[in-house]
């Protein structure tokens, strides 16, 4: 695909489509985010920060005034240390929650953000694989049951965590650790 090529499809009034999120999504300089901030794009933006490996891409997407935009950047696994540290203090918590979410996301910032004021950025760093095992144990002893349950989800928490929850006192987290206890759960206490 071309760029002459790709601003035909972007001049369309319909959603990109996946060969040009693609083509968008390798460039390296900026011509993709001149044709992306000629109009008021937003799901072309938002399927470029996404997908991009581009790291000039994602530092302009990551500044984007669209919290959409800047979540999907924030979730983005090629984004870097640096971005994911900026995006991880944005003051829109669903950007802070997609940094939690995010598969590359540091350790040191999945720490600071164990500590948000925000539940639900607390429930994406207890479901995170990556979460070290020292904020697991800590979130699992929270009294929010919904960070408790992400702690339960998690595929990576340790048996241990998840014995302590199979006794919790939400019988929701206690029906997730189960579903998540390594095979065979002892059925008897």
């Amino acid at each position: 695909m071309t760029q002459t090529e790709f601003q035909k499809l972007f001049d369309l009034s319909m959603p990109p489509c996946e060969e040009a999120v693609v083509w968008a999504s390798k460039q390296k300089d900026q011509s993709v985010l001149g044709l992306l901030g000629a109009r008021r794009r937003r799901d072309w933006r938002r399927f470029v920060a996404r997908n991009t490996r581009s790291e000039v891409v994602l530092e302009q997407l990551a500044k984007h005034r669209d919290w959409g935009v800047r979540g999907e950047v924030a979730y983005n696994s090629s984004a870097p240390a640096v971005i994911l540290e900026r995006l991880a203090k944005d003051r829109d918590r669903r950007v802070r929650e997609q940094v939690a979410y995010n598969s590359s996301a540091p350790a040191v910032i999945l720490e600071r953000l164990a500590e948000d004021e925000d539940r639900w950025v607390q429930v994406a760093v207890a479901s995170n694989p990556n979460t070290p095992m020292v904020i697991l144990e800590v979130l699992a002893g929270t009294e929010d049951k919904e960070v408790r349950g992400g702690v339960a989800r998690n595929p990576n928490a340790p048996t241990t965590i998840l014995e302590q929850l199979t006794r919790d006192k939400s019988p929701w987290v206690r029906q997730v650790a189960i579903y998540n206890f390594p095979a065979p759960y002892p059925l008897v206490h």
